[in-house]
Parts: C-alpha cells; sequence; structure tokens
C-alpha cells in the first residue's frame, strides 16, 4: 500500500459511516443477527402453491464400451450384446449408394459412422428391451440427441408409415439428406 494516501481510507471511512447512519436504520434491527431464531410456521400466512409433479424417467442408463463392432446404420454389437436402435430400417455397410447425378458414394460406411458418433464411449439413456438374439433401444438418448431422430434427419434409415418417427423421415426426404439425395430411394429404399 506504499504509496496511498491515508486520507483515502479515512475519507471512504467516513462516506460509509455516514451512509449507514443516513439510511434510516435503527441500531436495533439487526440485518444479521447473532442468536438463532426460531420461526413459528403457525403464524406464517404465505400462500403455499401445491407442489410440482415430475414424471419419473424409467429408462435405463447403458455404458457402451470404447471397443464395439459396428454392423450397419442401426445395430452394434458391445460385450457380446447385439443392439438395434428401435423402428430403423438400416442402411447395410457395404453398401453403395447412386447420387442423382448419376455417381456412387459409400453411404453404408456414412452410416456406420453416423452411428459410431452416436454411441462410441457415450452413456445412453434407454428403454431397453432384451431379446433372445438382440437387445432393442427404444427411446434412446445420447446427450441430448435422439439416436434414432438423428438416423432418420441424416436420411441413414427408414421407418414403416405407421410409426411415429415417420415425420423426421418426411424431414430429411424434403432437405434430400443422406440416401434421400436420389429419388429412385423413395421408390425402393435398399436398392437406390
Amino acid at each position: 500500500m506504499a504509496g496511498r494516501s491515508p486520507f483515502l481510507f479515512m475519507t471512504i471511512a467516513c462516506f460509509a459511516s455516514l451512509f449507514l447512519a443516513s439510511s434510516g436504520a435503527a441500531e436495533e434491527d439487526v440485518l444479521w443477527p447473532q442468536n438463532p431464531i426460531h420461526i413459528d410456521r403457525s403464524k406464517q400466512h404465505y400462500e403455499r402453491l401445491p407442489a410440482v409433479k415430475v414424471a419419473i424417467d424409467r429408462r435405463t442408463w447403458l455404458r457402451i464400451p470404447p471397443r464395439i463392432k459396428l454392423l450397419d446404420s442401426a445395430h452394434f454389437m458391445a460385450d457380446g450384446t447385439l443392439y438395434r436402435i428401435a423402428d430403423i430400417h438400416p442402411v447395410q455397410s457395404k453398401r453403395t449408394c447412386k447420387s442423382m447425378e448419376g455417381g456412387r458414394w459409400t453411404c453404408g460406411r456414412m452410416g456406420v459412422i453416423l452411428l459410431s458418433n452416436l454411441v462410441f464411449g457415450k452413456r445412453l439413456l434407454c428403454d431397453v428391451v432384451p431379446g433372445e438374439k438382440e437387445t432393442v433401444l427404444n427411446n434412446c438418448l445420447s446427450g441430448r440427441k435422439d439416436i434414432a431422430r438423428e438416423i432418420l434427419t441424416r436420411g441413414f434409415g427408414r421407418v414403416d408409415e405407421n410409426s411415429p418417427l415417420m415425420p423426421f423421415q418426411v424431414e430429411a426426404q424434403k432437405a434430400a439428406t443422406g440416401l434421400w439425395r436420389n429419388p429412385d430411394c423413395r421408390l425402393d429404399f435398399d436398392r437406390c
């Protein structure tokens, strides 16, 4: 504090005491009491709001290990268990697709990469339905992303006509993303 005037500190202290004295606070009105004060809630007549009802999420946390085998855009294998994203008709991993211009691209590989980015080493929040051959993952979240929705909106899967996920497929078709870049895929998804 070398070079600072003691006059400055005295001035600040003086203004602080004037402010406290002029604020109108009586000395018996203590802002922070030193002793505990008992509050009788029966004498308080505040409006009480009903408790907010929050639905309990019954989904299960599932940790996907860093070593998994990706089979297509909706199936993967981890720790000897085959997992399937529910309601998705996948794009096979070795599939090559035609673009509208006539060129070819590795749509199967791109679908596998998308699924890998969504599940690889992540914690998923899903409705897990174990089966004899495969475990089905319904309503599955990876972080804040719905896995089935991401696969559909990126154009690397399709759903049945009556599926509740159909609006996401329609959105991908309108945007011409993924396989939907080729209009022939609307007629035959598996051979376009």
